[in-house]
């Protein structure tokens, strides 16, 4: 028997997702429960209010470096992205810095400059966005990324699929597989990364509903509490080391949250969030979503398990256990070769890029 802790069941309602609105809940007048949970701590440990006094250096219409035009302005907790339309290449590009208020802090750009060289080294995959290089334009760093359209009327990340009836059984499993690839692509690229703040608004989901991993922006990180509280695993909490394992502790909420259309707790404020991963395990999948198989719930509460070495040891692991489990759901194989995702530019014309912290 397990010597996991338990976690009561908690009502229905207190952790269901709503599909296109993340942050809002079904319940009347709890339209913000998810809240601090939900908003990276790094940005926090500035005093500043993570959607406080947000300020962007260009408008729409503005040219960037006289080169990439302005077409859509996306916030995070941290960084701005402009969507734009490079006039020298004739390409849709997307460009993210720092917001205003973080830009001049010396360690936050220490940090940008170190995410944006981690970046481009993982240079290209299918699901990851791509980061290409990096320019800087007033004296302020851009990374320049491949623009992302999101599916019509979708939101552009994963935040707007989970509760929604469109994101079914198999396309859940489809998009594991994707994130997994993704994640397993980054660690070979470089061995012992780790993401740090793996979780749904750092899925971007195209206009063929392709997931794609983005904003590694933490991954040098030396924070104790650098993360998202709803998805940081317990050894975050503890300023204890970290390997790829940290990030599959956040996949498997990601997971929990795709297969059950539940948020993992019903915590509210932070330390709530720190409590629950420390000493509790949620209620079994199952419980809020029967149809789903009992090979899939096991493969969920591995990843969530409290110790790190009672979870999936990899993301090897894991795109092996993924394909299999889509292949005895759909009775085919799961595709695996990249070869018929090779960008089309073009289909990339319209602004839909969000920010990812």
């Amino acid at each position: 028997m397990s010597n996991e802790p338990k976690h009561p069941i908690p009502p229905a309602d207190a952790t269901r997702l709503a599909g296109g609105a993340y942050r809002t809940q079904i319940v009347p007048n709890r339209t913000r429960v998810a809240g601090a949970g939900y908003q990276s701590i790094l940005a926090t440990q500035f005093g500043v209010p993570s959607f406080a006094g947000r300020t962007e250096r260009y408008k729409i219409g503005d040219r960037i470096g006289g080169q990439y035009e302005v077409l859509a302005i996306h916030h995070g907790s941290m960084g701005v992205v402009y969507g734009t339309f490079d006039h020298k290449e004739q390409l849709p590009r997307a460009l993210k810095t720092l917001q205003e208020r973080f830009a001049s802090k010396p360690k936050m750009r220490d940090l940008f400059a170190e995410e944006a060289a981690t970046w481009v080294r993982l240079e290209k995959h299918p699901f990851i966005v791509r980061a290409y290089l990096v320019e800087k334009y007033d004296s302020q760093p851009y990374v320049i990324t491949e623009y992302v359209r999101g599916e019509e009327g979708m939101g552009v990340d994963l935040q707007a699929w989970l509760g929604h009836p469109r994101l079914t059984l198999k396309l859940a499993v489809e998009v594991a597989l994707q994130i997994a690839q993704g994640m397993q692509h980054a660690v070979r690229k470089i061995p012992g990364l780790v993401h740090r703040d793996l979780k749904p608004a750092n899925i971007l989901v195209d206009n063929r509903a392709r997931a794609m991993v983005t904003d590694f922006g933490l991954v040098c990180a030396t924070e104790v509490e650098a993360g998202t509280p709803a998805y940081m695993a317990p050894e975050q909490w503890r300023g204890e080391s970290l390997d790829p394992r940290t990030d599959i502790y956040a996949y498997g909420c990601i997971l929990y949250e795709m297969f059950t259309g539940h948020r993992i707790f019903a915590a509210e404020a932070v330390e709530q969030w720190k409590s629950e991963h420390l000493t509790r395990m949620p209620v079994a999948p199952r419980m809020l979503q029967p149809d789903l198989p009992d090979e899939m719930e096991a493969m969920v509460m591995r990843c969530l398990a409290k110790v790190p070495g009672c979870r999936p040891q990899n993301w090897d692991e894991l795109v092996s256990e993924l394909a299999a489990q889509f292949h005895r759901l759909t009775g085919q194989p799961a595709v695996l070769d990249f070869s018929a995702y090779e960008l089309d530019v073009w289909s990339y014309a319209t602004p839909a890029i969000r920010c990812c912290n």
